[in-house]
């Protein structure tokens, strides 16, 4: 999302556009352990035939060891 709003913010000279989003993105649904995820289970990725109508950024390939970078609080209380 922010390379998006970098995008239309500092390259295009527009503000984020939800339908220019809508014609290079589209949300996946990413399922979890034994089924469908309740919570945080969306992927974000270019449609097809869009790759050359947006610019090329390095991402990581995994997000595989991410607890040492990042924080996180676990819940445990009752559910949220």
């Amino acid at each position: 999302m922010a390379c998006f709003i970098t995008l239309c913010e500092a390259f295009l000279g527009i503000t984020p556009h939800f339908q220019l989003w809508c014609y290079l993105f589209h949300p996946q649904l990413s399922p979890g352990q034994g089924g469908q995820s309740l919570v945080g289970g969306v992927m974000i990725q270019l449609r097809n035939g869009r790759r050359q109508d947006y610019f090329q950024i390095p991402l990581p390939s995994s997000s595989h060891g991410y607890t040492g970078e990042w924080f996180y609080v676990r819940n445990v209380g009752d559910p949220l």
